[in-house]
C-alpha cells in the first residue's frame, strides 16, 4: 500500500491483523518539505487575485515549512508502528528517512523500478528531435519550464523539433502557453505508446520539481536518447552520470539547462565569436556529428550500429572537420 501519504491509513487502520504490511514510498519521503517553496511560488494563473495569494503564501512560508515537517514526523511515526517493511525506489532516499527517524531504516529496503522494454542490441538512427514524455500536471512536472527553454533554442536551431507526448489536467493551459510564446517546431500528442518517439529522438528532457524513479528516462536511454534533467531529486543520481549517461542541471536554472542540451555554445557569449581557453569546450551540434557518422555508415550498407571503441577514430575525424580550431592571433589565449 502507498506509504507516502495519509491515504495509507485507510488500509492500515483495520484492526490488529497478523497480515504483513508493506508501505511503498514512491518518491522522496520528505518531498512535500523539500519542494514546498516551489509549490507555493508557482502561479496557478495570471490573475491579480492569484498573484496576491502567492504573496501571502510566501509570507507564510516559514510557518508552513514548520507545520509540514511536524506532519511528516507524525506520519512516519505511524508508518513505523504499522508497517512490517518499508520500500523505497532508491537507496538515495534512505538519508531522508534517517532525518525523520533513524529507526525507520531498520525495516527499509530499496527496490528500483525495472525496465519494461527488451534489451536493445543497437541504437536506432536519430533525428533532430527532443521529447518530453509524461503527464501534463504542471505543479510538479513543470513542462512550462521546457516550453520557455524551447522558446530560446528553437530560434537558433530551426532544424530541431520538440514533441510533448502525454496529457493531463494542465494540457490545455500548456498548449495555450505555447501559443502565447509563439513557439514553432513543436507538437503536442495525447497519451500513446512512447516507443516510436524514443526511437527517433536524440534527447529526452525532464523539468520536474521532483520525481520518484522516472521510468521514461531509463526507457528512452535504452533507445539511445540522451537524458537531460534537473538535479532536483536524489534518485536521479542512479540514472544520470553527468557527461557519461546524460546531463544534470542545477535546479532550476533555465540558462544552464539550455547549455546542457549542447544547443548553445560558449562562443555565443562573445561578440567576436571567440572563447577563452579557460572555458569548457562545448561541441557545436554534437548530435550532427553522430548523424553524419550514421549517414556514412548507412551509405556503406550497414543497417545496425553499435557505438564502441571501434568507431572512435571516425567520430574524431568528423568532430575535427565540423569544429575547426581557429586561434586569435592577437591573443593566443583565445580560440
Amino acid at each position: 500500500q502507498d506509504g507516502l501519504y495519509e491515504s495509507s491509513y485507510l488500509f492500515q487502520n483495520v484492526g490488529n491483523l497478523t497480515i504483513p504490511t508493506i508501505s511503498v514510498i514512491h518518491s522522496n519521503p520528505i518531498i512535500n518539505y523539500t519542494c514546498l517553496w516551489e509549490e507555493l511560488y508557482l502561479l496557478k494563473n495570471n490573475t491579480y487575485i492569484e498573484k496576491l495569494k502567492r504573496i501571502i503564501r510566501c509570507l507564510l512560508y516559514p510557518k508552513l515549512k514548520y507545520e509540514v515537517w511536524k506532519s511528516i514526523q507524525q506520519h512516519y511515526q505511524y508508518i513505523l508502528e504499522h508497517s512490517t517493511i518499508i520500500t523505497l525506489l532508491s537507496a538515495q532516499y534512505e538519508l531522508s528517512l534517517k532525518k525523520i527517524n533513524p529507526k525507520l531504516l531498520n525495516i527499509t529496503y530499496s527496490i528500483p523500478n525495472p525496465n519494461t522494454y527488451e534489451e536493445q542490441k543497437s541504437i536506432p538512427i536519430k533525428q533532430k528531435e527532443i521529447i518530453y514524455v509524461g503527464r501534463l500536471y504542471n505543479s510538479t512536472k513543470r513542462v512550462d519550464r521546457l516550453l520557455k527553454i524551447w522558446q530560446s533554442i528553437s530560434k537558433k536551431y530551426p532544424d530541431w523539433h520538440l514533441s510533448i507526448v502525454g496529457d493531463g489536467i494542465d494540457g490545455n493551459m500548456l498548449r495555450q502557453y505555447s501559443q502565447q510564446l509563439r513557439l514553432k517546431q513543436i507538437d503536442f500528442y495525447n497519451f500513446q505508446p512512447p516507443r516510436p518517439f524514443y526511437e527517433k529522438a536524440a534527447i529526452i528532457c525532464m523539468t520536474s520539481n521532483f520525481e520518484g524513479f522516472p521510468m521514461v528516462l531509463t526507457e528512452a536511454m535504452q533507445f539511445g536518447c540522451v537524458p537531460v534533467a534537473f538535479n532536483s531529486f536524489e534518485a536521479i543520481a542512479d540514472i544520470i552520470i553527468p557527461e557519461k549517461t546524460g546531463e544534470l542541471v542545477t535546479p532550476f536554472s533555465i540558462k544552464e539547462y539550455k547549455e546542457k542540451n549542447k544547443l548553445t555554445d560558449v562562443s555565443d557569449s562573445r561578440a567576436d565569436g571567440l572563447t577563452t581557453s579557460a572555458d569548457s569546450l562545448l561541441v557545436r551540434n554534437w548530435q550532427d556529428i553522430l548523424a553524419v557518422y550514421l549517414y556514412q555508415q548507412s551509405k556503406a550498407g550497414k543497417t545496425e550500429f553499435i557505438l564502441d571503441d571501434s568507431c572512435k577514430d571516425d567520430l574524431a575525424k568528423i568532430f575535427a572537420e565540423m569544429n575547426p580550431v581557429v586561434r586569435d592571433k592577437q591573443n593566443i589565449t583565445h580560440v
